[in-house]
């Protein structure tokens, strides 16, 4: 999904309006939507064609590509046949078949493909003076493509289907960029009914498409995620009392305190002068005073009630024993995640969209790059030397926390990228070709090892210990910095790599895809030897202190989960669940994981805010208060 650059959806205000007779069946649910759209930067006025789709936060998917092998026999000096070792994966046209021999010439064949996979190989023309044994070499596959489904629950005009665009436009009035519709209400034109059903559904969010008459209907971006107003057409009773029929006359005086509020209602704004504040659900606090105030949240409160603060004068803090995982950024199809060593330096990609990169520990975050197939970044300890890859395109590095890329090397299938603590040397991996490395910050880079599925790679503090795992085969190690590699533990369809700063402890995960299982594993000897550890749903992105006692694995459509004990032991906590990667602090206590298609999530010892901040944390039970992200 992309942003045209025309167009901007700048903010949005969704609420829920149940207008209603005694029969629920009779009730026509609606959601009242507001939101504010641009057209090169300046507020839209006129009237506008929008679409409308409620839709889930999409499946990613990077399909696995890796390249055909086969052997040739020949007779009297004639290429007779060619046998297939190996069918490949990932092809969409017939590959070119090369028969190499030192003396033979003159032999071709042609490759037959189908599903992807090379099936056969016919001799075309035997050749001549060929060696008993000739090899041969097949054409890798094209770079994989990631796709990314969709679920269409409910569209304006019910045409949509797969997330796609409606058929039929609803009309609507703009004013200095703000634009409000009632979505269900079937007296408009173009516009169905919404059924309460769709909010069965986990995961729901609103896909607008918006038209100004001159750009044609263009899709805004990101989809806004629909949250407890929506689920509340889920709990009405069948009973409704008539609009206007409570008055304040009939309320007792002191009746309604803040566990009778609606959830979300907040109290007028209370002043924080000092440096500690325990804060009530339901109320806004501004931080007044000359330092930094810790604002401890309730231990319990109603599901959906609200702490909203604000840094007036100095910044405030949130501790996590509070928060857990923080969602911060807004939604994206994030598939790679890097922390500077102290973790107040972010850096995140999105999978077709952009690099983003934070400053203050994830509080706030700012758009980088242009818009690729993003697939791995890293970073410095310091975070100022970033390099980020590119699935269908080039490596990028930046020496300024991202704030300007350079494009690197050629344009490969890139797939894994990993970083020295200084940023000097690099590696880098790709699907269906050889292992790169740089000692240079990546402006020149040289090809190391085989040609094979490289899936993750991971790097000591001084670049000197390299380890890179390859999709249905080895784990392999170095210790000179990528030039010669030793193959090391079982086949396995190898998904994530993490290594401490001395490069001695590894952990590995494998899975053998659609969630079918997989396990976490752990070498203290710079993977000479491997341990099984934990059975987990899938393969999964991991990260490693730097003494390689603290780990942390975001398990691909399962949970995260954390070990204190160097992979011994894991559990797996209340947690953000589809997390696509992981990163962390050096000594283990800050963490950020991505969830592709949706937020990205901190957990740490305390969610900072600077002064001129503001943020609104929900209560969504069992203890736990999450942070409200606005998409920016």
């Amino acid at each position: 999904m992309r942003l045209h650059p025309l167009f901007n959806l700048t903010h949005a205000i969704i609420s829920i309006c149940l207008f209603g007779s005694i029969v629920h069946a009779q009730v026509p649910e609606l959601i009242n939507y507001q939101g504010r759209v641009a057209v090169s930067g300046t507020n839209f006025t006129g009237t506008g064609q929008f679409k409308f789709a409620l839709v889930d936060g999409g499946s990613f998917n990077i399909p696995v590509t890796w390249t055909a092998s086969a052997t040739a026999t020949a007779s009297n000096g004639s290429i007779k046949q060619v046998n297939i070792i190996d069918g490949g994966s990932g092809y969409v046209a017939t590959p070119t078949v090369t028969i190499n021999d030192s003396n033979g010439s003159g032999a071709q064949a042609v490759a037959a493909v189908s599903g992807g996979v090379v099936t056969g190989i016919t001799v075309i023309t035997s050749g001549s003076n060929y060696s008993d044994a000739p090899s041969v070499a097949i054409d890798a596959p094209p770079a994989a493509t990631p796709v990314i489904t969709f679920n269409t629950f409910w569209s304006n005009d019910g045409t949509s289907s797969g997330g796609s665009e409606p058929t039929g436009s609803v009309t609507l009035a703009v004013n200095k960029g703000i634009y409000s519709v009632l979505l269900g209400d079937s007296t408009q034109p173009n516009m169905n009914s919404l059924p309460a059903a769709v909010f069965t559904n986990s995961d729901v969010r609103l896909r607008v498409w918006f038209d100004d008459g001159v750009h044609g209907s263009q899709l805004l971006s990101p989809d806004q995620r629909i949250a407890a107003v929506g689920y509340a057409m889920m709990a009405s009773s069948a009973q409704t009392v008539p609009d206007g029929s409570i008055t304040s006359a009939k309320l007792a005086s002191g009746v309604i305190g803040s566990s009778q509020l609606a959830a979300g209602a907040v109290s007028g704004a209370q002043s924080v002068t000092g440096t500690a504040q325990t804060a009530t659900a339901n109320t806004s606090y501004v931080v007044s005073g000359t330092g930094t105030a810790t604002i401890i949240l309730p231990t319990s409160a109603n599901v959906g009630d609200v702490v909203q603060i604000s840094g007036a004068s100095a910044g405030w803090c949130v501790p996590v024993s509070y928060l857990n995982w923080s969602a911060v950024a807004c939604s994206q199809p994030w598939v790679a995640v890097a922390s500077s060593a102290d973790g107040t330096r972010l850096v995140a990609a999105a999978s077709i969209g952009q690099i983003y990169t934070s400053t203050d520990s994830g509080a706030t975050w700012t758009a980088r790059e242009s818009s690729r197939y993003w697939t791995a970044v890293a970073s410095s300890s310091d975070g100022t030397k970033l390099v980020a890859a590119a699935s269908i395109g080039q490596i990028y590095t930046s020496t300024d926390s991202g704030v300007t890329w350079i494009a690197r090397d050629s344009s490969r299938s890139w797939t894994a990228v990993a970083s020295s603590a200084d940023g000097s040397k690099l590696v880098a991996a790709v699907s269906g070709g050889q292992i790169y490395t740089s000692t240079d910050s990546g402006v020149t880079w040289t090809a190391r090892a085989t040609s094979l599925s490289w899936q993750a790679v991971a790097s000591s503090a001084d670049g000197s210990k390299l380890v890179a795992a390859a999709y249905n085969d080895l784990i392999y190690t170095s210790t000179d910095s990528g030039v010669t590699w030793t193959a090391r533990a079982t086949s396995h369809h190898w998904g994530g790599l993490a290594s401490s700063s001395d490069g001695t402890k590894l952990v590995a995960t494998e899975g053998t895809g659609g969630g079918a299982g997989g396990q976490i594993y752990t070498s203290t000897d710079s993977g000479v030897t491997w341990i099984a550890r934990e059975s987990i749903q899938e393969k999964a992105a991991v990260a490693s202190s730097s003494d390689g006692s603290k780990l942390v694995a975001a398990v691909y459509y399962d949970r995260i989960y954390t070990s204190a004990d160097s992979g011994v032991t894991w559990t797996a906590p209340a947690c953000p669940q589809n997390c696509f990667a992981v990163a962390s602090s050096s000594d283990g206590s800050k963490l950020v994981a991505a969830v592709n298609g949706g937020y990205i999530y901190l957990n740490g010892n305390c969610f900072r805010g600077a002064q001129g901040t503001t943020a609104t944390f929900q209560y969504a039970g069992n203890g736990q208060w999450v942070r409200m992200v606005q998409a920016p």
